[in-house]
This record gives C-alpha cells, structure tokens and sequence, in this order.
C-alpha cells in the first residue's frame, strides 16, 4: 500500500497537530490534552494503536504476532498464522475480512435481507 508523503502540520491555534512517519507509517493526531495513534500494519490493514492521555512515541508494540491457532486470517497472509484481525484492533471493521466480530455497518435490502 502506497503512502502519500505529507508535511507535518500544526495547527498552533487550536493547539493540535498531525504527525505523520511516513517509513513507519504511523499517524499521530495530538491535541492539547490527547493523543490519538494509529499505523498501516501486515497487507495494508490500518491498525489502531493508542487514544489517551498526550503522550510521545511509537505505540506500535500493542500489535502482537503469535500462532492464534483456529483464529482466521486475510486470504493475503496464506500461511503466516501469526496474523490474525482476530486480535488487532483495527480502525473500522467490514465484511470479508475473515474475522469473527461484528461488521461495522449492517445494510437491510428491500426483500428484507441484511448483509454485513
């Protein structure tokens, strides 16, 4: 997944700023008080990392691999069974992403069929 460069920027009235490291990925939304952390991790899934008190650094270590057994995964991570959306918090969740939680958007047809 290809990342667009983009410039740092403040925006020192409102006493936020958005920090973007473009080889590791990482976005870093600060405010005064807060900060909000998320990355592109494994096969372009976008991973939340942190929401909380302000603070500095890479939140990335939340993210863990290991064998996850009977966990699914994305059809991209064939055999790495350490990768599963099973146990990563990503920003939104959608249908197909073979994982066993709740899609974040649930759609009723006019027949009365619901889909994820």
């Amino acid at each position: 997944m290809a990342v667009e460069k983009l410039e740092i920027t403040k925006k020192e009235d409102l006493g936020m700023a958005i920090l973007i490291n473009e080889e590791k990925k990482l976005f870093t939304l600060n405010t005064k008080n807060t900060t909000y952390q998320m990355k592109v991790i494994d096969y372009g899934y976008l991973a939340h990392l942190y929401y909380g008190k302000k603070m500095d650094g890479d939140m990335s270590y939340v993210i863990t691999h290991y064998d996850r057994g009977f966990s699914g995964n994305p059809y991209e991570a064939q055999e790495h069974r350490e990768f599963s959306l099973d146990n990563i918090p990503l920003e939104y969740s959608s249908l197909r992403q073979r994982r066993f939680q709740d899609s974040g958007i649930q759609h009723k047809g006019h027949r009365g069929n619901t889909w994820m």
